[in-house]
């Protein structure tokens, strides 16, 4: 389980997770499945989606690695039905599977199958994340524009008062200034 603020990367983790993995998260919903990966959104979560997919983790995907990974994005929106498919699911899971659960409030969620989960939490704090974010404009900026003249956090209107910082905003707030400088 990946839980944190929202923008923080428990989704864009969860893909490297895959990838590293050697499941194929490019392309059509239909490559993906094939290719090992399966994503369910908030509103796909109820206990029949939970059953079909559970299964789906016990046939080989058409990859070369064999591994699986089904990853469910905002798990605090699942239903307490599915949360309870879920309690003997992720306790049987078949070799070479992974299910990633992402969440803003993980305490949503039962505390029996959180108990049933390894729990990442991703943190906000402007201390620590303000390097990367820094690191992550000048990344891009010099990616898209070929200069090395980046903005600041300050010039992208990035608000510290509540003394966190999302990178997803941050690239929120870039992309118009990017698309200006070109």
């Amino acid at each position: 389980m990946f839980s944190g603020q929202p923008g923080v990367g428990k989704t864009f983790t969860a893909y490297a997770l895959a990838n590293e993995l050697g499941c194929t998260i490019a392309g059509t919903q239909v490559e993906q499945v094939w290719g090992g990966f399966r994503e369910l959104s908030s509103g796909d979560q109820l206990k029949d989606d939970v059953r079909e997919s559970l299964n789906w983790l016990h046939y080989r995907p058409m990859n070369k690695t064999g591994w699986k990974m089904l990853l469910l994005n905002e798990a605090d929106k699942m239903s307490t039905e599915a949360q309870v498919v879920f309690l003997d699911g992720l306790e049987h899971l078949p070799a070479q599977s992974c299910v990633v659960f992402t969440t803003n409030n993980p305490t949503g969620l039962d505390y029996r199958f959180r108990d049933r989960c390894l729990h990442f939490e991703y943190e906000a704090e402007v201390g620590r994340l303000k390097s990367a974010a820094l690191a992550l404009v000048r990344d891009v900026w010099q990616q898209e524009t070929g200069r090395k003249d980046a903005p600041s956090l300050a010039d992208l209107g990035c608000d510290f008062q509540h003394g966190s910082l999302s990178l997803r905003g941050v690239l929120t707030r870039l992309e118009p200034i990017l698309m200006a400088a070109q």
